[in-house]
């Protein structure tokens, strides 16, 4: 209770009644928590947050510096995890790496001030913010979409295309997607004839197969090669984990 009377009014305005009762208390301060500060410049909002090493108005310190990181970083909050979008996919960060990107956006100074509390409470703030929850099906991607190390290639439209804050990819082809679809494919189309013995049907269920694995797409199943040694199987693999990893 104490804690949170310290907050300026501006801030947060909320009924607090003084109980002795723990769970009364958490939800009190979970509720307060979860209040959204007012939209300030980025000058006000670097100032509040400068504050926090000096023990002044911390709460509103962290939340100001939490709001500066969701500002100035590409976040996101999927299950209860903070991802940071790097390129193309979306890597889960814990603590020191948020500190990290902060430092490295210019923010060094005002992060090295803050004690390993501060630095857990701030990354709790940030789990908080609610701009940065994502859901399952927001993260939902076209079967269509080819995610690549610099960009998106759509097999729909057959063009290439930045990342857009839509997407939602954890991993991606180790290619250029303005590499694709420049040539005729001859090469692969020999691969892919060498390795079926040129069975349309064999073709067809070889390149259904490449293609779920390369859009990332979970089936409810998965594929297993078997044959005679010497038909390609390991290719095949050694193909696809050159695309998109083991």
């Amino acid at each position: 209770y104490e804690q949170a009377m310290e907050l300026p009014e501006d801030l947060c305005r909320f009924d607090l009644t003084l109980s002795d009762d723990a769970n009364d208390h958490n939800a009190a301060l979970k509720s307060l928590l979860n209040k959204t500060p007012p939209r300030r410049s980025r000058a006000d909002l670097l100032d509040s947050a400068s504050r926090v090493a000096e023990g002044q108005e911390r709460y509103t310190a962290l939340s100001d510096l939490a709001e500066i990181a969701a500002h100035e970083l590409p976040l996101m909050v999927f299950e209860h995890e903070l991802y940071l979008r790097l390129h193309t996919v979306w890597q889960p960060i814990d603590v020191s790496q948020l500190a990290y990107e902060l430092s490295n956006r210019g923010y060094q100074d005002l992060i090295a001030a803050l004690s390993k509390k501060n630095r857990d409470e701030l990354f709790q703030r940030v789990l908080l913010i609610p701009k940065l929850q994502r859901s399952v099906e927001e993260l939902r991607n076209s079967p269509t979409l080819l995610p690549c190390k610099d960009g998106v290639f759509d097999m729909q439209t057959m063009c290439p295309r930045p990342i857009a804050d839509r997407d939602g990819f954890f991993s991606c082809l180790d290619i250029s997607a303005y590499e694709i679809g420049g040539n005729t494919g001859n090469t692969f189309e020999s691969f892919v004839g060498n390795l079926s013995n040129d069975n349309m049907n064999v073709r067809q269920r070889l390149l259904e197969i490449i293609g779920v694995i390369l859009s990332g797409y979970m089936p409810k199943s998965f594929f297993v090669f078997i044959g005679p040694h010497d038909t390609g199987k390991s290719q095949v693999a050694n193909l696809l984990r050159r695309l998109v990893g083991d």
